[in-house]
């Protein structure tokens, strides 16, 4: 059965010689032709999709490239030229042309290039992020959420409406003297409310392992930041009790706390204490 294809059954040869096959029987070229040109049909076809889908009339080398990825077959390599390809005529043959290359150099190509600045240095600045539980006004910070319709505030500011004008006077004296700081909501994670427990059942308790364990946990812990006016609160209440209800073991263990607390290098209790 006879094939017909555009490519001519030489082409193949001369492909076959250039990877190693020097013989190469007339049929087999022929058969070959005929499926490389099914292939280029089949790639010629997938490109002039992405090209019509991208709203263009010329077919490029990516459009290429696009149908060959969609086939898992290796891309093309080189450049992405731009400018026309410029035949050149073989002399001494009639109809056998090539692509006539220019010579560059690379410090004509260094120049035409248009080469990205340079990044910037990596730096750093630090910054306070809350001082004494209240956020600085500055530009670092994230603003401060705007005051919702019905707050206190709302209420203050018609409250000093409707007061007289000796009421106004006195008001305005008492705002300029005093230092306002927003409150600042705290919470604790469950893990923290967990081991905040743990340490006060240890510490009241008879277990004498689970209380040397707690006292240790005070002593070198990191993160006792979040949990110390909790540990402040606990044992000023502790300590108010026992001068009612006199406790040697209670203020034993409150001292004992108060102890660890001060040895631990990593938490600064005069922020904590009035």
């Amino acid at each position: 059965m006879a094939t017909s294809s555009l490519l001519p059954k030489e082409t193949i040869k001369i492909f076959a010689q250039a990877v190693g096959v020097d013989e190469l029987a007339d049929d087999v070229a022929q058969q070959l032709a005929a499926d490389v040109e099914y292939r280029l049909r089949e790639i010629t076809q997938e490109a002039i999709k992405f090209m019509r889908h991208s709203k263009r009339e010329k077919l490029t080398t990516d459009d290429i490239n696009s149908a060959l990825r969609l086939r898992n077959i290796e891309l093309l390599y080189g450049y992405n030229s731009r400018d026309p390809l410029r035949f050149a005529k073989v002399q001494a043959t009639r109809d056998l042309f090539y692509v006539e290359d220019r010579e560059l150099e690379i410090e004509t190509i260094i120049n035409e290039c248009r080469l990205p600045s340079a990044p910037r240095q990596v730096t750093f600045k630090c910054h306070w992020l809350a001082i004494e539980g209240v956020q600085p006004d500055i530009p670092q910070n994230p603003p401060k959420p705007a005051n919702k319709p019905g707050t206190q505030d709302d209420a203050d500011a018609a409250a000093g409406d409707n007061a007289g004008p000796g009421t106004q006077s006195s008001l305005t004296r008492m705002t300029d003297d005093a230092e306002v700081k927003p409150a600042v909501r705290h919470v604790l994670t469950k893990e923290q409310q967990v081991f905040f427990e743990k340490i006060c059942l240890a510490v009241l308790g008879a277990d004498v392992n689970a209380f040397h364990a707690a006292i240790n946990s005070l002593r070198t812990d990191k993160g006792l930041h979040q949990l110390m006016p909790y540990f402040c609160k606990f044992i000023t209440e502790k300590v108010s009790d026992c001068t009612q209800k006199f406790s040697l073991k209670v203020l034993i263990a409150m001292m004992k706390m108060v102890e660890a607390l001060l040895m631990n290098s990593e938490v600064h209790v005069d922020h904590y204490v009035r």
